[in-house]
């Protein structure tokens, strides 16, 4: 049997209860592990060397005296540290947090959600450059939308008015809308396009991050609509 005092160990107050510096994830287990390791004997834990020094691992239940009547004993973490709890009280605690901790076997699914589900593995393709490309889920029945041109283009003359007045937003503003329809996020299209197909005007704005020049462009797809 090793004598345990005699191996430096990573943390030597390992046994003392004390804040988690680290944690170390098992990909990263292979770089750590040095490959040596000491036995302390039948029914104690492996010392393995570690890039750390030597780590435990392994029953340490014989290495202090058993107590003489077995308790049954755990820590609830509550709002209230001055209450006492009985036994049978912190069994229906730990039980109820394990039960919210358990996958549901079986989860109920509505008619909506089957249908986007079908979408997404019936539709769902790879790019050649590796990017996936999925249909949106459109509702069928679709809801009505009303009439967004009068509100979008208020907000649109307002917007104007706005980059008139502030020279350094204007070319702000032009630069974006430049990059947006460079990157294919938006192209030119005139009214009669789509005059008798469902639409939508989302009005936008700039802002500036604080403290920086960025522009950062809001999309108010939440705007405010009258329904028909």
């Amino acid at each position: 049997m090793v004598d345990q005092s005699t191996i430096p160990l990573a943390d030597q107050r390992y046994h003392t209860p004390a804040p988690i510096d680290l944690l170390l994830g098992s990909d990263i287990l292979g770089q750590v592990l040095d490959g040596s390791k000491v036995s302390l004997g039948p029914g104690r834990p492996i010392a393995f060397g570690t890039i750390f020094d030597f780590t435990l691992l392994g029953p340490i239940h014989d290495l202090y005296t058993a107590p003489v009547s077995k308790t049954e004993s755990a820590h609830i973490v509550s709002a209230q540290p001055e209450l006492e709890v009985s036994t049978h009280d912190i069994r229906k605690s730990l039980e109820k947090f394990w039960e919210s901790e358990e996958p549901q076997l079986h989860v109920e699914t509505t008619p909506l959600q089957d249908q986007c589900e079908e979408i997404f593995r019936t539709t769902t393709t790879r790019k050649p450059s590796g990017q996936y490309t999925v249909t949106l889920p459109f509702l069928h029945n679709m809801p009505e939308l009303g009439s967004t041109h009068a509100i979008a283009l208020r907000r649109f003359l307002n917007l104007e008015k706005k980059l008139q007045a502030d020279p350094y937003l204007r070319v702000k503003y032009i630069d974006f809308m430049a990059d947006y329809q460079k990157l294919g996020h938006m192209s030119p299209c005139h009214p009669s396009t789509f005059a008798h197909k469902p639409h939508f005007y989302i009005p936008h704005h700039g802002i500036f991050k604080s403290g920086s020049d960025k522009l950062r462009t809001v999309f108010d797809g939440s705007c405010s609509k009258p329904i028909r």
